[in-house]
């Protein structure tokens, strides 16, 4: 027979209300480890396996290479054959004690993870039937809390790699917001309704400038504000590099040669970039004293810097959660650029 205490950790109702997993137990309850303990201990003999634990990180949403818990990861990989008895288990999870509670106890982000994974598995074939390009065709999620699931027709997900292109506009913006408090004078946060080539600005009280940092317009006012202090353009860009490292989770993101193709196909967009940086150079929205050129090498490179689709749902992540990224915990973007 199930006891009360092992209801609590297996009941569908409890994990999908996270807020009341931990007010509704008992005041004179174990401590969540052992609930968590009886809870894998499926055939009471008082003993667990690394599968066991493997299994609910899996239905977590929790991969293995997990900072938080890598290294038990690599433990329990390593002694997969050894049946753990509570104080093992105990002692072995201690350095990961906070994810684990929060994994086994209902309390991430999105508590039935593998129904939800599923839907949206789901969701992903039906597109996927409709994509003629079904080899390339590739979805990355993870959650405020990092509970991360990728979809796609590639065993390598990590292994396809593209150009950031429109990606790097809002990470160029938010590195010029944190080094420029009057950013607003230069560039505007409001929809335009237009391509993002287009050679427009907003017009207010007769000053002109971008209508938001997403347009070509507010990328390259962004490019040209962070080169606005003197710094060269490769001071600058390895600044960019660094945020990408830290949003991405690696050590270092690089510019890569682009395909044929798509060089063919910036080459035709890098004319119509420079007029648009003539145009802002002649409505007075940079800087005085803005070198064009930098801006453009700046703005190209930034483009040019490839990523995947999993290192994306990282930097989607840490802007859901308010600048701080999900996996390392640390703040990666200040709360007022995050807003913006």
């Amino acid at each position: 027979m199930t006891t009360p205490r092992k209801l609590s950790l297996s009941s569908p109702k409890l994990r999908s209300e996270r807020s009341l997993r931990l007010e509704t137990l008992e005041l004179d309850a174990p401590p969540l480890t052992e609930r968590v303990f009886e809870f894998l201990d499926k055939d009471h003999n008082g003993t667990i396996s690394a599968a066991d634990i493997f299994a609910e990180f899996e239905l977590c949403g929790l991969r293995r290479d997990d900072p938080r818990i890598a290294s038990l990861c690599t433990y329990l990989a390593e002694n997969n054959d050894v049946q753990m008895n509570y104080e093992m288990f105990q002692e072995t999870t201690k350095a990961s004690a906070s994810i684990i509670e929060k994994c086994f106890g209902g309390l991430l982000c999105i508590p039935m993870f593998n129904a939800f994974r599923m839907d949206v598995q789901e969701l992903f074939n039906e597109i996927c039937g409709k994509n003629n390009n079904k080899t390339m065709f590739a979805v990355s999620m993870c959650t405020i809390d990092g509970q991360r699931h990728d979809m796609g027709t590639q065993e390598n997900l990590d292994e396809i790699k593209f150009c950031m292109e429109e990606c790097c506009k809002p990470i160029l913006y938010s590195m010029a917001m944190e080094s420029n408090s009057d950013i607003d004078e230069y560039i505007s946060h409001e929809p335009s309704g237009l391509a993002a080539h287009t050679m427009a600005l907003q017009n207010k009280n007769g000053k002109k400038r971008p209508h938001n940092p997403l347009m070509n317009t507010g990328a390259l006012v962004s490019s040209a504000l962070l080169l606005a202090d003197g710094s060269s353009v490769d001071k600058i860009y390895d600044s960019f590099i660094d945020r990408l490292g830290s949003l991405f989770s690696r050590d270092q993101a690089v510019a890569e040669n682009i395909p044929t193709k798509q060089s063919m196909e910036e080459e035709d967009y890098a004319s119509i970039n420079k007029a648009i940086a003539y145009m802002l150079d002649a409505s007075h929205c940079f800087p005085n004293d803005t070198n064009i050129d930098d801006v453009m090498k700046l703005f190209f490179q930034s483009c040019a810097t490839t990523c995947t689709v999993d290192e994306l749902s990282l930097f989607a992540a840490t802007l859901a959660n308010g600048g701080i990224h999900p996996i390392s915990g640390k703040r990666i973007i200040q709360p007022r650029t995050v807003h913006h």
